[in-house]
């Protein structure tokens, strides 16, 4: 059984996701090659093949002017489609797994159709079936969006929604699976000291990369009603036209709340990110409506059997949280919603049966329903209606 994968992106839930389900795969008897950038498998321990051979498309974006950025991006994109083409194009044909982008299709679409052509079996991993972020002319976005999907023998997702995949489309559920990350080298209560917070505290820790759909500024005002948590933020600027750090940090003094949020705004190693949510009492995700992708951050969240309140537009989020009962689910972009969660989680905390849901939300399971639905044994892995 061999699988070619290809992910861009260097850093990040979708790069964890490739190299966990990579590592599945591998376990389970699949020969998986990775095209991926040098970034994703810094300190990893790899049981595929990688090749380090692409361009993350995010590099150096937040540098230079907004023309320069965008020239950059395309240029990162249209060389990366052009290596894997140029490669595949020469073995014989075997299964490619992508994860999903629309950026670009017209111009790197017939690179994956000429495989098809040729032989190759060309799947994806669609981590938000409903693609409403408009990057250039709506009209354009649309064409990109429909050339893209139409590339494909199957469409995996993570929830029950087909989104805007094509009616004729071949879509099936695999779960997303529990990030692997280490144990936390760190008790409860040292790390605790180190950040100055008493034992009794509730803790709140936000971490991974700062944007504004993930509604900080919203978790901050819900603070002021809540005098029972603290708040850790704990990650680095997104940029890209994302607000600063600056910004939340304003509107936590004119809440009154900045004696009870605390910064470590930097890039996070998965060891701290273990000890950090190891002495944590719950994690914060609180994304904004217009958010419908899958979260990784709730991937890494569950590695520690850790609760968490959680918002989202995704509704296999919600599925998520609210059929394994392991969060809080509050509506999007509400930060009486978010204060009122919290309340809730004070006398009523989730009580999640973790050895159940770390089942059927493992990556082993994952990669159990990629490998039947590829080599044969389709009916065990549900397809979306």
């Amino acid at each position: 059984m061999k699988l070619y994968a290809f992910c861009e992106l260097g850093r990040g839930g979708i790069s964890d996701y490739a190299h966990d389900q990579a590592n599945a795969l591998a376990d389970q008897g699949v020969d998986v090659v990775l095209y991926c950038a040098p970034a994703l498998i810094e300190g990893r321990e790899l049981r595929y093949d990688a090749r380090p051979v692409l361009a993350d498309p995010r590099v150096g974006k937040a540098t230079g002017s907004k023309v320069v950025r965008q020239m950059a991006l395309a240029r990162s994109i249209l060389a990366n489609f052009q290596r894997l083409h140029r490669d595949l194009a020469r073995l014989t044909p075997a299964h490619l797994l992508v994860h999903f982008s629309e950026y670009l299709a017209p111009l790197w679409a017939w690179r994956l159709k000429a495989l098809r052509q040729a032989g190759w079996k060309v799947h994806t991993i669609l981590h938000d079936p409903k693609r409403e972020h408009v990057v250039g002319p709506e009209a354009w976005h649309r064409l990109s969006v429909e050339m893209a999907l139409a590339q494909f023998d199957t469409i995996f997702v993570h929830t029950n929604e087909r989104g805007d995949c094509p009616p004729s489309a071949d879509v099936a559920r695999i779960p997303y699976g529990i990030h692997a990350y280490p144990p936390p080298q760190k008790s409860r209560s040292e790390v605790r000291r180190e950040l100055g917070i008493p034992e009794a505290v509730n803790l709140l820790t936000a971490f991974g990369f700062i944007r504004d759909n993930k509604n900080l500024d919203l978790v901050i005002d819900a603070l002021k009603e809540r005098p029972e948590f603290v708040l850790l933020v704990a990650g680095t600027e997104q940029g890209g036209g994302n607000k600063p750090i600056s910004v939340y940090r304003e509107r936590a003094e004119a809440v009154g709340v900045a004696d009870r949020v605390i910064w470590r705004t930097r890039f996070h190693s998965q060891q701290e990110v273990a000890d950090i949510l190891s002495a944590s009492d719950l994690s914060v995700q609180t994304y904004a409506r217009s958010f419908r992708s899958s979260s990784a951050a709730l991937g890494v969240t569950f590695n520690y059997r850790l609760p968490c309140l959680v918002s989202s537009g995704a509704a296999s989020t919600r599925e998520l949280i609210e059929g394994g009962g392991v969060g809080l689910w509050v509506e999007p972009d509400d930060s009486t919603a978010i204060a009122d969660a919290l309340a809730r989680f004070l006398t009523d905390p989730p009580k999640p049966d973790w050895h159940r849901f770390t089942y059927e939300n493992s990556w082993a399971m994952n990669a159990t329903l990629v490998r039947r639905k590829l080599w044969g044994e389709a009916g065990l892995c549900r397809a979306v209606s």
